[in-house]
């Protein structure tokens, strides 16, 4: 990989986002396995500062974990746990499916990139052979004129739309993803849940996600998803 080529380099700055709501269907959720499970998780900040103390949940196929709590109660280092990111104390976290079937969405604003590429080529570039335009205007998140945008002047909301896209052509079993909802307006806010609440209605069955949002989700979101709610309070307990 050399740096001097810049989409060799772009590559590699994409692959650090590849982690690589309508109702959802609950009825088989009493008779199938949990596709993630953690026990009595304790975990710090990188220098030390206790966040999470013995957190346990089970998550189930159909289900969103929405995870709140104020600026620096560990929301986002709790994801990177999760991903293997970031180490806990103590405690298990166990997926049944596998690794690579878990999708990682971080805080767009916390990652400063710059890519020479329109939207569409930030998607080519993580699809195995020539990007499907149908599976891609499926989700609903771009319109075919959008994917000619380019990604350094697009918007919050169309790059966002993208990563989310990008996630959703990787077949994932699980979603787990950090303030995507952040900064949107309000059209931009309803196109992500859609595509959302699309992803837990398919997949037989066997799709979860996990939802970081500072401002939780309004109550017509609330009431078209199975949901669990878990607040982390870090050094404000």
């Amino acid at each position: 990989m050399r740096l001097n080529d810049p989409v060799k380099k772009t590559e590699r700055q994409l692959s650090r986002f590849s982690g690589r709501m309508r109702a959802v269907p609950t009825h088989d959720i009493k008779s199938q396995s949990p596709l993630l499970e953690a026990n009595n998780i304790t975990f710090s900040t990188p220098s030390g500062l206790p966040l999470g103390d013995n957190i346990s949940f089970s998550l189930m196929p159909g289900q969103c974990l929405l995870v709140t709590g104020p600026n620096g109660s560990g929301k986002s280092t709790f994801l990177k746990l999760l991903v293997g990111l970031h180490k806990a104390g103590s405690g298990s976290i166990n997926f049944s499916v596998s690794r690579d079937k878990v999708a990682y969405f971080p805080q767009l604003q916390n990652i400063h990139v710059h890519f020479p590429l329109t939207l569409k080529d930030v998607l080519q570039i993580s699809s195995k052979g020539d990007l499907d335009l149908q599976a891609v205007l499926s989700w609903g998140l771009l319109d075919e004129t959008q994917l000619e945008l380019a990604w350094n002047t697009s918007s919050g909301g169309e790059r966002n739309r993208t990563l989310l896209t990008q996630l959703l052509l990787q077949n994932p079993s699980v979603l787990i993803l950090d303030e995507p909802l952040n900064h949107l307006d309000k059209k931009s806010r309803t196109r992500m849940m859609d595509a959302i609440f699309k992803f837990l209605e398919t997949g037989n069955g066997e799709r979860a996600v996990i939802l970081v949002s500072h401002e939780g989700l309004t109550p017509k979101e609330s009431s078209s998803v199975s949901l669990v709610n878990l607040e982390l309070r870090g050094n404000n307990a």
